[in-house]
C-alpha cells in the first residue's frame, strides 16, 4: 500500500503506521487484525519516545481497542460455527470461551487508557460500554452508556445498545423507553421495533409486542425491495 511505502521513507511519522493499522482494520475479507495491532503498538512507541499526550495517542489507544474487540467477535463467530457442527470437545469450549473473554478485556483495557487521556471520546466510551455488555458486567456497561448520551442525545444507536442492555437484565419497562426514543429519533429503522415488541412480549403486552414485530418485519421488507431497485448505473442529470 502507499502507506507501507511511506514508512519506508519516514518510520519516525505515528501518523503513517496509525493509518497502515487502520489499512489492515479495515481488510476486506479476513481482517488483519495481528498486522493492525503490530502498526498501533509502532505509533504508540514513537508517540512514547516524543512524549506526546495528545488525540493522536488516544486515536492510536481506540484502534488498538478496536482491533482486540474484532479479534474477539471473530473468534466467538468461529466457536459459534463450530458449537453447532458438534466440532468442539468441552474443554475446547472452554478454551475458546476464555479466550475470547481475554481479547474483550484486553479491549476494555484499551478504550480505558483512552479515556484517561480524553475522558470524553465518545466512541471509546461506547465501545466501552459494548465490552462491558458482552462481559455481562451491565452496570459498567450502563454507566457508559449514559455517560455517551449526555453528550450524543441524538444518536439512537446508543439508544437501542443501553435499551438492550435493561433488556438482558430484565427491566423491559426501561428498556421499552429507550427504544421508544430511537424510534422517536429515526422512525424508519426496524431494528428498535423489533426489540421493543420482545419487551412488550414480556411485559405481557403481547397485542402491542405483535404490532411491533409486524411494523419490524414491513421495514426489514421495504429495505430489500428498496435496495434490490437501486439502478446499477443511475442517469446522471446534468441540467
Amino acid at each position: 500500500t502507499d502507506f507501507e511505502t511511506a514508512i519506508n521513507i519516514d518510520k519516525k511519522d505515528p501518523t503513517i503506521h496509525f493509518n497502515l493499522g487502520n489499512v489492515y482494520l479495515n481488510w476486506k475479507g479476513n481482517k488483519k487484525f495481528k498486522e493492525a495491532l503490530k502498526c498501533y503498538e509502532d505509533a504508540l512507541r514513537i508517540h512514547r519516545e516524543t512524549a506526546t499526550q495528545g488525540n493522536g495517542v488516544v486515536k492510536v489507544l481506540h484502534s488498538k481497542g478496536l482491533a482486540y474487540q474484532g479479534m474477539a467477535e471473530a473468534r466467538k463467530a468461529e466457536t459459534t460455527e463450530l458449537k453447532v457442527l458438534k466440532s468442539m470437545t468441552n474443554d475446547q469450549k472452554e478454551e475458546a470461551e476464555e479466550e475470547v473473554k481475554a481479547l474483550y478485556s484486553l479491549a476494555i483495557e484499551f478504550y480505558k487508557q483512552a479515556l484517561q487521556i480524553q475522558e470524553d471520546f465518545v466512541a471509546s466510551r461506547f465501545h466501552l460500554g459494548l465490552m462491558y455488555h458482552r462481559i455481562n458486567d451491565f452496570h459498567e456497561a450502563l454507566k457508559c452508556f449514559s455517560k455517551v448520551l449526555i453528550w450524543e442525545n441524538k444518536d439512537k444507536t446508543v439508544y437501542i445498545a443501553r435499551g438492550v442492555v435493561y433488556q438482558d437484565m430484565g427491566n423491559h419497562s426501561l428498556a421499552i423507553e429507550d427504544f421508544d426514543k430511537a424510534i422517536e429519533l429515526e422512525p424508519t429503522q426496524s431494528e428498535a421495533y423489533q426489540l421493543r415488541g420482545l419487551s412488550k412480549y414480556y411485559n405481557k403486552r403481547h397485542n402491542e409486542a405483535i404490532e411491533d414485530f409486524n411494523e419490524s418485519a414491513d421495514r426489514q421488507m421495504k429495505l430489500r425491495y428498496d435496495n434490490d431497485n437501486i439502478p446499477e448505473n443511475p442517469a446522471i442529470d446534468d441540467g
